[in-house]
């Protein structure tokens, strides 16, 4: 009994991400990864195959599988893999996976995951699903008033509950969800939770760009005299390319000699002396820098040896960004409570507490997330996403 729920179960929540209205252009990608044994072995993989066969014949969609080995690093890098594949949905199969989605909820605030036959994972992103002997009804009820919610938000969580309603009635097994769309809300008692998100495409508008000379002579004084000169050219070559001079630090000349060893141990003997100096460019010309960091060959060609690791590219307007996009995303938070409580014929009341994650800066479409924050300052066009949990009293 439990394998068929399972079937009509995984059959109708790829369905509801199919069958809702979306701007996407692209085929969907649905995820699944199995439990160890993968299909054929007699248990629950073979029932979320069933389920996958079943929405196959009814709609068009990239499937990605994966089946785990079992072990903990395993399953974090199955699912990780699986979440970079850029997938509408990932779904895992049995409570193995609890602890790996606890995390990794984490890591990828914005990816949607459900599993299958657990609900210890309480994150917003993550659709709980387990099974019961009651609720029945209860879910068909709810389901149907979640199936009026229309609003750009993951509405694919609505149809999960819709579908999974028509499945219990036609078929007339009794399947109870422990949280339902714990991706978009969790209600419990007279309160909702929800999740707000809100993001920014932005160009940074600061550049640090550290560039590492160093030289290796026979002598400490021509180590020296070696490093000033080809500071020299380095600054020649910023100041020919558009860069001011109050633009440029010179650092300070450090050196060490570089020592003998036999069988691991130190003779005495002095091979050579090698000289450090850093000059780092502060600039608000991003594209200037970006252009001379690319054309450093024409330097290194003369001889000057110099370690480039690419510019720093920064937003001095991420506070003020920040801000505002803390208030969309509280906006979004207030919308979606709203149309999951009037569905279900209640009211939202006053704001009882909110909660801000981390502020996620990333190249342009990245799926780089990080519990702690994120800021990559590798590219010029960045995108800044914030996501917010608020709690609504309801009536």
């Amino acid at each position: 009994m439990k394998k068929s729920l399972i079937a009509i179960t995984l059959s109708a929540l790829v369905a509801s991400v199919l069958i809702v209205p979306t701007a996407q252009a692209s085929t969907p990608v649905i995820c699944l990864a199995y439990d160890t044994g993968g299909p054929g072995d007699g248990s629950f993989n073979d029932a979320a195959q069933a389920g996958l066969k079943v929405a196959a014949k009814k709609f068009q969609f990239t499937l990605e599988t994966t089946v785990t080995a079992g072990d903990a690093k395993d399953r974090i890098d199955r699912l990780t893999a699986l979440v970079k594949k850029d997938c509408t949905i990932v779904i895992a199969v049995g409570t193995g996976y609890a602890a790996t989605l606890k995390d990794l909820s984490q890591q990828f605030p914005e990816t949607q995951f459900a599993i299958l036959n657990d609900a210890t994972v309480d994150a917003l992103n993550v659709t709980s699903i387990v099974f019961a002997d009651v609720q029945g009804a209860y879910l068909a009820g709810y389901a149907a008033a979640l199936a009026r919610i229309h609003y750009e938000a993951p509405v694919w969580l609505t149809f999960v509950v819709a579908v999974l309603a028509a499945a219990i009635l036609s078929s007339g097994l009794t399947l109870g969800l422990y949280k339902v769309g714990g991706g978009l809300a969790a209600r419990a008692g007279n309160a909702i939770t929800v999740t707000g998100t809100a993001s920014e495409d932005a160009k940074a508008d600061n550049a640090v760009w550290s560039l590492n000379l160093n030289e290796s002579q026979s002598t400490l004084a021509t180590s020296v005299k070696k490093i000033d000169s080809s500071a020299e050219a380095l600054k020649k070559y910023l100041l020919n390319g558009g860069v001011s001079a109050d633009q440029i630090e010179l650092g300070p000349i450090n050196s060490n000699a570089v020592m003998e060893y036999s069988n691991g141990n130190p003779t005495g003997r002095i091979l050579a002396y090698q000289a450090y100096r850093t000059v780092t460019v502060r600039t608000k010309d991003v594209e200037l820098v970006s252009k001379l960091s690319n054309d450093i060959g024409t330097l290194l060609a003369t001889g000057v040896n110099v370690g480039n690791y690419g510019p720093a590219y920064y937003l001095s307007t991420l506070d003020q960004m920040r801000a505002k996009l803390l208030a969309a995303a509280m906006q979004d938070a207030k919308e979606r409570a709203k149309a999951i409580t009037e569905a279900v014929g209640g009211e939202v009341g006053p704001l009882l507490s909110v909660s801000t994650g981390p502020t996620q800066v990333t190249t342009r479409d990245s799926l780089d997330r990080s519990a702690g924050g994120f800021y990559d300052v590798s590219t010029i066009d960045k995108t800044v996403n914030v996501t917010l949990s608020a709690s609504f009293k309801t009536n």
